[in-house]
């Protein structure tokens, strides 16, 4: 979970800013903000049900996870090809790899 929230963290921090500038796009920026937002609160509400050992609304929440994911790998499958090319697909490699300090940051 700690790998998926920190992913999130990344795209809101780093990715999605630079697709706002690169694209010029306030709606898919606003949208993409959207659906990680919507992912970080269903991880701590995940976290905090398996601290609780809720079984049932742990499942609930995991299948809600895993739909909110599946469609946001969606619209980042459709976006990516956009970017192909542009300054914002040479340097997020680096801006990935120079963040990877905050997938060790707590949630």
């Amino acid at each position: 979970m700690q790998k998926l929230y920190w992913h999130a963290r990344f795209e809101q921090e780093i990715f999605f800013p630079g697709i706002k500038d690169a694209l010029h796009d306030e709606k898919t920026f606003e949208k993409a903000l959207s659906e990680t937002e919507a992912i970080k609160l269903l991880i701590d509400k995940i976290q905090r049900l398996f601290a609780d050992f809720d079984k049932k609304e742990y499942n609930h929440s995991l299948d809600e996870l895993r739909s909110l994911i599946m469609k946001h790998v969606d619209n980042e499958e459709n976006l990516l090809p956009t970017l192909k090319g542009s300054e914002l697909d040479t340097t997020m490699g680096q801006q990935f790899a120079a963040n990877k300090e905050l997938e060790h940051t707590p949630p």
